[in-house]
């Protein structure tokens, strides 16, 4: 997936993808290296010996297997290398060491014990201890923090519960259908267009240079990718921010590159053992996001300004404020002033719920859709089925109730998009001593939930995970999995598609959380 090239569109409307040539480098995040590479070392260096001494000792009463080979210091990242590397060596290393108990050890940097859980039954049961004695790691929270991303996300405890009620209210089913919905369906309509003038533009010169060999292609998608997450962007801003930036017509704007170079300063810092970043006035510039992080917050608060200003003119006038509540910001903040909330609502406040939407948004709905496109290219037949089933689907004019009833194979499809591919790990410490197992987690106790391993395992599948009409294994990728015939000759008129189950005893939807800690987005994406 990560070599995938281009995806080429042929005449019949068949999506297909080619890998790069042996020796061709995939494209590359443009890291600063210099600098990230300096940070990391210093923070290494710095933390390692006060991490070691804080986090070092193994509990005697642990009797879960512990994977060897541990570098002093360093732990187990050598082998680890990289997030993009991590889910597949904790799979390997789930398949090798905990397979009996559901759970084995793992050293991190600076010597820091960390529980790997890889079956549902143990995924359940530190699950059900959130939110109050399972939190979200240190770590992770004080990287959100550092890109002013402090909202539902990384909130815990009190704040948890107060940032949750502003996030589930901006984004229950009244805001989705009338104010988000349109607003997505028109940033859809403007990818369409941009890929129809690209195909249509490369067949032209096709014809113009009579290249024999390029006859029967009806073109290729150059920059497939970045167009998606283009048209996620504009799509995120729009309903977050009322703010029409056209990422997707312009993906080397500052904004765009300010977007993506968010999302992975939050990704590297959650992984360093030292925060370096609150260091005074160079901190945050150390591996240099800190200048996108600091122009992201200025639009948001720009935005705020101008909201607060046009709030006032129409409380001069007495317009219904409900009205005008057709972005998420303002329905927080709508919420948030209102008499019942006995809460004010802070400017840090509202930085962080615009800008945790924002970000998880984009990041979250542009990975399901790129690996949607994906699966859809490695499967000619998928594409003819769904295309087949959608023919008469009024996509304009559809309403959130026709997305969930009247195309089943297409919500069967995403659903194991997600299920599959979306969120593979949770990143957790315990927040007091929890029983677990034969033993008690101590307090402060990293633990990583290997999501995709408890859902997909073949010993032990996740009892969550429908095997579908074909009887698929949770293992395989099935993209009818969730379809259901009411009756036993599988007409097709009686074709449903069932929800996912994402009750707190299942780990197959435990992506978007479970229980109470059920994530509040969960529907937009």
């Amino acid at each position: 997936f990560k070599h995938t090239r281009h995806f080429s569109l042929s005449d019949n409307g068949t999506l297909s993808t080619s890998k790069m040539a042996d020796g061709e480098a995939p494209e590359q995040s443009a890291w600063p290296l210099v600098a990230a590479a300096t940070a990391l070392g210093v923070a290494t260096v710095t933390a390692s010996l006060y991490s070691f001494l804080r986090h070092g000792k193994r509990s005697s009463d642990m009797d879960w297997p512990t994977v060897p080979g541990a570098w002093p210091l360093f732990g187990h990242f050598p082998y680890i290398q990289s997030l993009d590397r991590m889910c597949d060596v904790l799979s390997q290393w789930a398949d090798q060491y905990g397979t009996s108990t559901g759970c084995f050890e793992i050293t991190m940097p600076g010597g820091r014990q960390t529980l790997v859980v890889c079956r549902e039954d143990a995924a359940v049961q530190i699950m059900n201890q959130r939110p109050q004695k399972v939190y979200r790691t240190t770590e992770l929270r004080e990287a959100i923090r550092s890109i002013h991303a402090n909202g539902v996300f990384a909130a815990e405890g009190p704040q948890w519960q107060r940032e949750r009620k502003l996030a589930s209210a901006a984004l229950n089913r009244k805001q989705l259908t009338q104010h988000y919905l349109p607003m997505l369906k028109e940033q859809a309509h403007k990818l369409i267009d941009k890929w129809i003038v690209s195909v249509e533009q490369q067949q032209q010169q096709q014809q113009q240079q009579q290249n024999q060999s390029n006859s029967g292609d009806g073109g290729i998608l150059q920059g497939t990718r970045t167009d998606l997450g283009g048209m996620t962007a504009d799509g995120v801003c729009n309903t977050v921010l009322g703010q029409d930036f056209d990422f997707l017509h312009h993906p080397n704007s500052t904004v765009a590159k300010d977007v993506r170079a968010v999302v992975k300063a939050a990704t590297l810092r959650a992984l360093m053992p030292i925060w370096y970043w609150r260091i005074p006035v160079v901190g945050q510039y150390l591996d240099g996001y800190g200048w996108s992080v600091e122009r992201l917050r200025r639009i948001i608060q720009d935005t705020i300004q101008s909201f607060q200003s046009e709030k006032r003119q129409d409380d001069d006038q007495g317009d219904d404020p409900d009205d005008n509540d057709n972005t998420y910001l303002k329905k927080i903040m709508s919420l948030a002033q209102s008499e019942s909330n006995k809460k004010p609502l802070t400017m840090d406040r509202v930085v962080g719920n615009a800008a945790t939407v924002f970000i998880a948004g984009t990041d979250t709905t542009e990975k399901t859709l790129v690996q949607a496109l994906y699966q859809l290219a490695l499967r000619p037949e998928l594409q003819t089925t769904l295309r087949k089933s959608v023919q008469d689907f009024d996509w304009d004019a559809a309403s959130m109730d026709d997305f969930y009833a009247k195309i089943p194979r297409v919500k069967s499809f995403l659903q194991e998009v997600h299920r599959y591919f979306l969120f593979p790990l949770m990143f957790l410490e315990t927040n007091e001593e929890i029983p677990f197992r034969s033993a008690t987690l101590p307090a402060g106790l990293q633990i990583f939930v290997h999501i995709r391993h408890c859902a997909t395992q073949r010993d032990r599948p996740s009892k969550g995970v429908p095997f579908g009409p074909n009887q698929s294994h949770p293992q395989v990728f099935d993209p009818e999995r969730y379809l259901v015939y009411k009756d036993y000759k599988h007409d097709e008129s009686t074709l449903t598609c069932a929800d996912p189950v994402t009750t707190s005893d299942s780990a197959a939807f435990m992506m978007f959380g479970s229980g109470v800690k059920s994530c509040p987005g969960r529907k937009y994406s």
